[in-house]
Order: C-alpha cells, then sequence, then structure tokens
C-alpha cells in the first residue's frame, strides 16, 4: 500500500474517531433539551461540563499534519479532496471517496448539533428572561415597599421636631 493511501487512510480514521465524539455530543445535546425542558438545571450543568470534556478529546492536530502532508504530495497551496480526486487513481481514489463520505456525515452530524444547540440555547434565554422579570418584579416590589416606608414614616409626625418648642 502507498504511502498516499496510508495517509488517506489515517485521515479518514482520524474522522471517524470524531465522527463517533460528535455522536454523543448529538446525544447529550438531546439530553440537555430534555433536561431544559422538564427544568432539571443542575443535570443540565453536569450535561454541559461532561460534553467539554468529550469535545475536549477532539484532535485537530493530526487532521492538520496529514491534510498538510496530503496537500503538499498533490502539490496544492491547501487541502482539497475534489482536486486530490481529479489526480488520484485506483486505490488512492477510492480512499479518498470514503473520506470524502465521512465528511459529508461528519458536516451532516455538525449542522444536527448545531440547530439543536441554538434550539437550546434559545429556550434557556427564555428561562433567563423569564427569571429576570420574577427578579425585576421582585426588586419592584421591594422598591415600592421600602418608598411607602420612607412614605408613611415622612407622613407621621417627627415627635422631636414638634416637642423642641422652638418659637424662632
Amino acid at each position: 500500500m502507498n504511502t498516499l493511501v496510508q495517509q488517506v487512510r489515517a485521515l479518514h480514521e482520524a474522522y471517524r474517531g470524531q465522527l463517533e465524539i460528535y455522536g454523543r455530543v448529538l446525544h447529550m445535546a438531546e439530553q440537555e433539551r430534555s433536561l431544559l425542558e422538564r427544568g432539571q438545571v443542575d443535570q443540565l450543568v453536569e450535561s454541559l461540563r461532561g460534553k467539554q470534556v468529550l469535545l475536549a478529546e477532539i484532535d485537530d492536530s493530526t487532521v492538520t499534519a496529514v491534510q498538510a502532508k496530503l496537500a503538499d504530495q498533490y502539490g496544492l497551496s491547501e487541502f482539497s479532496i475534489p482536486k486530490m480526486l481529479q489526480a488520484a487513481a485506483g486505490e488512492e481514489k477510492l480512499a479518498l471517496e470514503h473520506l470524502q463520505d465521512t465528511l459529508v456525515e461528519l458536516v451532516s452530524l455538525l449542522e444536527k448539533i448545531e440547530a439543536l444547540e441554538k434550539e437550546n440555547e434559545s429556550i434557556l434565554r427564555g428561562y433567563s428572561r423569564v427569571l429576570s422579570g420574577v427578579s425585576s418584579k421582585e426588586r419592584q416590589a421591594k422598591q415600592a415597599a421600602e418608598a411607602y416606608t420612607r412614605a408613611s414614616h415622612s407622613s407621621q409626625p417627627h415627635p422631636e421636631k414638634e416637642e423642641s418648642g422652638d418659637d424662632s
């Protein structure tokens, strides 16, 4: 097996690994939606932390290095599967086609995650506005009570002023 095919397969495996991790991230995002709907904030926070740990496992350094090598070996200024496919033949071309299929799958998965995360974020913002409104109303009620207390105290006669007997 030639070096190009080995590199394409190594890149393919790296992307398959990312696909597996992002699949788990999608599953977590779906669970987070359920947690949001049930108002289970503690479990949501725990899930978000777990997702951060999972995403930290993705190592793009291998992908970037292999992409650079392949682009160089194909005489390209940047990594481009369509351009490589034009120049490839046989086993090389087949390996590149498999890689391209995996990338299509990965992009589709990332789009699903992005859409779900945006929806979850929107729900969370809605909760935040509701909670902010509650605290705002509480704050207004407290301010009104304080104002009422001040007003009721200022409308009552002050004994020290009345008793002073100052005739000035």
